[in-house]
């Protein structure tokens, strides 16, 4: 009886032991890229060759040898950035998310500009955007 016992346990055991195999989602392509255009105390995020006009856009921004204060949005687009402004001074590190209540797409070109100190460099990582069917999509910055 204890044989037919472990047999059965044994039996269960090394049905129950298969691992489940690892599938990875296929690599989300870049959908255009984001660049920063210096002059002075501003800087210009500008949207470079998208597939598709987007519905929001958000980038990181570490800002060498100085801070930002400020960002104004072009073509009345809606920006959220993390704080920049008013009391609280500048910052060397926020992100900048821009969207459009009124659902206006984003298009390639100027998107914001960046109030910085003078001689500060922005450096721009983890840029996406949402694009028009509301997938979060990769979006390439393109090195100064």
């Amino acid at each position: 009886m204890r044989a037919l016992l472990w047999a059965g346990a044994l039996t269960t055991l090394a049905a129950c032991a298969c691992d489940v195999p690892v599938i990875d989602p296929p690599p989300v392509q870049p959908v255009g890229s984001v660049r920063v255009d210096v002059s002075g105390s501003s800087a210009t995020l500008v949207l470079v060759g998208l597939e598709q006009p987007l519905r929001a856009f958000e980038v990181d921004i570490d800002v060498d040898e100085g801070n930002a204060s400020a960002v104004t949005p072009i073509a009345d687009h809606d920006v959220v950035e993390a704080g920049l402004g008013g009391d609280q001074g500048g910052k060397a590190h926020f992100t900048v998310v821009v969207g459009d209540t009124r659902r206006l797409p984003l298009q390639d070109g100027p998107l914001v500009v960046l109030s910085i100190d003078e001689g500060a460099t922005p450096v721009l990582s983890g840029a996406a955007g949402v694009d028009q069917q509301g997938v979060k999509r990769a979006l390439t910055v393109v090195a100064p």
